[in-house]
């Protein structure tokens, strides 16, 4: 999944789980867990958790207020990868 507005995608391989209050990640390249925000799934993948609809998934519609070094931890993490 691209994130146009950002110059950044999901890793490959990267595969999380929602839940009303956060959402877990699993980076494999790192073999790591991580506990978010619910914030940042709403960012990441634009619908709500609660109530995805088919028109919504894999696009970004208001993102919540992240600044670029939030980005940045999440490309430090491996979560993310900037698009070359």
């Amino acid at each position: 999944m691209v994130l146009p507005l950002h110059g950044l995608r999901i890793k490959a391989g990267v595969q999380w789980r929602a839940f009303d209050d956060g959402l877990v990640v699993y980076v494999p390249e790192t073999c790591e867990t991580h506990l978010l925000d619910t914030a940042w799934f709403q960012a990441l993948v634009g619908f709500d958790a609660a109530a995805p609809t088919a028109a919504s998934q894999g696009s970004l519609h208001q993102t919540p207020a992240i600044t670029a070094s939030e980005w940045q931890s999440l490309v430090d993490l491996k979560i993310l990868d900037p698009i070359t």
